[in-house]
């Protein structure tokens, strides 16, 4: 579908996001008090969080569905302009496949050796003033969010197109965004 401007959905979500991750880097919007380098002086830690795409089946440790795999596409496609500095996934197959695509063109690593209860924790040690991708489950992903102060307003979630976006100041959450992005045919 295309809007007046001749931008399709895919399109605009894409803009919508590059817009929403850069946007705090651009117009000091958060400034960072208590910086851990000199590279992260004034820089918000901005952390990006999902639950993994459709699974295939309910086995404890299931693939991604065709479906889960073009969603996993959509967002490396939405999300490839982004400088992230890592990627962390549950150690469960769908969380990684379903960032597989990003750190194949972003070229990093997806770590998965950090538990959900301390990844909060990691983030504020390594990742000050930096940008982090976070993939889990529909439960810890809003645990996590709510751990880095910022409350989603859910205790699970329930589909798999929520992508929230917290920025972190001084250890705490000053905002947070929630979108929704779909699998694309053409990602």
């Amino acid at each position: 579908m295309n809007d007046p401007a001749g931008l399709t959905h895919a399109a605009l979500s894409r803009r919508s996001a590059l817009l929403a991750l850069s946007a705090p880097w651009v117009s000091g919007l958060a400034a960072q008090t208590r910086p851990t380098s000199a590279m992260s002086q004034g820089r918000p830690t901005i952390v990006v969080a999902l639950r993994h795409a459709e699974k295939a089946d309910e086995t404890r440790d299931a693939a991604l569905s065709e479906r889960g795999r073009q969603r996993a596409e959509t967002l490396a496609w939405m999300l490839e302009a982004v400088p992230f500095d890592a990627l962390y996934a549950s150690e469960y197959r769908r969380t990684r496949d379903t960032l597989a695509p990003l750190a194949g063109r972003r070229k990093l690593e997806v770590r998965s050796d950090i538990a959900p209860e301390g990844l909060a924790a990691q983030i504020g040690k390594a990742h000050t003033g930096q940008i982090v991708a976070v993939c889990g489950h529909s439960n810890t992903v809003p645990q996590l969010l709510r751990t880095l102060g910022a409350d989603p307003g859910v205790e699970l979630l329930e589909s798999y197109d929520d992508l929230f976006i917290a920025i972190v100041t001084a250890g705490a959450a000053t905002a947070l965004l929630r979108m929704h992005f779909a699998p694309s045919r053409t990602a």
